[in-house]
């Protein structure tokens, strides 16, 4: 992946030249209003697409990486790891061409009914019981045990206000 990122042929990058500039443009706004950070060369494009994606600032800021994070992210993805998101527009956002690069599959389980009818159950949210069930159904082997059971090899959250 590190060949890839200098070579500037990033996968995570738009596919069409159109797209390309429009996105670069974008990120050099960003770039621009953030100002000096002091995130690695592997987790500013985090942190910047996070800021791309929800116009606020504020990540900069509120964002933190544990050790390794983003490598162990680059990893999994490049091993062919699930990506469990917890919403259908995340899913629909990831590109199925960048997904087959590594053979990835995308999971969404919120409108699941036996996760809904869980979530009702057990006075939970629908992301608890979407993580509870992939993981009873084996869609989460490969995760490894984690500091406070079981975790990810990396996880991304992005809060929302409504």
């Amino acid at each position: 992946m590190d060949d890839l990122i200098k070579a500037q042929k990033n996968p995570a990058h738009q596919m069409t030249e159109k797209g390309r500039a429009i996105e670069e443009e974008s990120f050099r706004i960003v770039d621009q209003e953030a100002g000096p950070h002091g995130f690695s060369p592997l987790e500013w494009p985090v942190v910047r697409r996070m800021i791309h994606a929800t116009a606020d600032f504020e990540y900069k800021a509120l964002t933190r990486f544990s050790q390794g994070a983003v490598e162990a992210g680059l990893k999994a993805i490049q091993a062919g790891a699930r990506i469990l998101v917890d919403a259908r527009m995340i899913a629909c956002g990831l590109n199925p061409e960048r997904l087959r690069l590594f053979g990835n599959e995308v999971v969404e389980l919120l409108a699941h009914p036996e996760v809904v009818a869980r979530a009702k159950a057990t006075g939970g949210t629908r992301a608890e019981a979407a993580v509870a069930y992939a993981w009873e159904k084996g869609l989460l082997d490969g995760w490894r045990p984690s500091g406070k059971g079981r975790g990810p090899p990396w996880s991304w959250g992005c809060p929302w206000a409504s």
